[in-house]
């Protein structure tokens, strides 16, 4: 076992490589990148100095494989990078080191910096969105089962498909007109808000929570939809198998059934369910932020395509990657220990 998670976290390396070569070659397509940080109207002397500084005057190669120096955690570093490592030359080490993903265009903010105040922004969205998804999907796919082919199951049917099949930025959509400008008397929801408000008379700060619900909704309901027809289906496969039937000649309560004999059996294949869906998650929160002004990397990131600030795009796709990529690896190995017939020996 232990093999097999050590086998799956090197397997991460050359995925991480990949997406680190391809967002490279895509920005370098965009356009120059001097002309962004300068302008168009700076003089060519400028422009000279800034290739010169951020290395752009050397072949693409080289570019490149000085950016994965500079973001990797083991490579060659001045003294403020490195954190243990032998002299490489007279100003370099070589060793572990701080990962660079350099500065914005924009406002010369160190990205890493900028990742750090927007992430949990994401970060809360997507678990509230999660444990929302998981509670009550869970709570209506048992709901379902129980009143099977009857119209609470119809109707839950009917609602789980609909959410499936309609693009989330759509649900999105609908959940704004609705609760935020046809039912706003009653909601007072906003279309758009910030989790954290500042007052404007004072520099005192409170959270916003109500902010937090449309998003949050928008971004939980595919997830909720397929939580609850797998819960339905495993929860009707239940109640054909054996135990429940021994259970039931045995004259137990169909709570107790439910609650000591069913419930573990149909949780296991839903918890592997969360577990993957909550890295997509955090994936799908672009568009949600962006529409919603939520203050997340989602929304750090399309600004910042949108201003072409190409170091934040690099890092932030960088940075959502490697959350991807360990949340399904340890996604896995949770589900292994969940269930023994999963192994994870690669």
């Amino acid at each position: 076992m232990r093999l097999g998670s050590a086998v799956k976290w090197l397997q991460t390396i050359p995925v991480l490589l990949g997406i680190v070569t391809l967002m490279f070659l895509l920005i370098r397509l965009l356009g120059d990148p001097v002309e962004m940080i300068a302008g168009q109207r700076s003089d060519a002397a400028t422009k000279s100095a800034l290739r010169k500084k951020y290395h752009l005057d050397q072949p693409l190669i080289i570019q490149y494989f000085l950016y994965l120096n500079q973001i990797s955690p083991v490579g060659v570093s001045d003294s403020n990078y490195s954190i243990l490592g032998i002299p490489f030359s007279e100003s370099n080490i070589f060793g572990i080191k701080v990962p660079d993903l350099g500065n914005s265009f924009q406002n010369n903010r160190p990205v890493t910096r900028m990742i750090a105040d927007k992430f949990p922004g994401s970060a809360i969205l997507a678990v509230t969105a999660m444990s929302f998804a998981t509670f009550a999907g869970i709570i209506l796919g048992i709901l379902s089962g129980l009143y099977y082919r009857k119209w609470p199951d119809k109707l839950l049917s009917f609602g789980t498909v609909l959410a499936v099949t309609l693009p989330t930025y759509l649900l999105a959509v609908i959940l704004l007109w609705v609760f935020a400008v046809w039912a706003y008397p009653l909601t007072s929801l906003n279309i758009t808000g910030y989790l954290v408000q500042h007052e404007i008379l004072s520099d005192k700060i409170h959270m916003e929570w109500k902010n937090l619900l449309l998003p949050a909704l928008a971004l939980g309901l595919r997830p909720l939809a397929i939580i609850v027809q797998l819960t339905r289906n495993n929860f009707l496969a239940a109640l054909g198998s054996d135990y429940v039937r021994t259970a039931r000649s045995k004259g137990l309560s169909g709570l107790s059934i439910i609650r000591v004999h069913m419930l573990k059996n149909v949780l296991n294949p839903v918890v592997t369910s969360v577990s993957g869906w909550f890295a997509s998650l955090l994936a799908g929160t672009f568009f949600i932020e962006y529409m919603f002004d939520w203050q997340g990397i989602g929304k750090l990131t399309l600004d910042a395509v949108s201003k072409g600030d190409y170091p934040v795009m690099l890092g932030c796709t960088l940075f959502v990657g490697v959350v991807f990529i360990f949340m399904n690896v340890l996604a896995d190995i949770v589900n292994a220990q969940l269930d023994p017939r999963i192994k994870t020996t690669g």
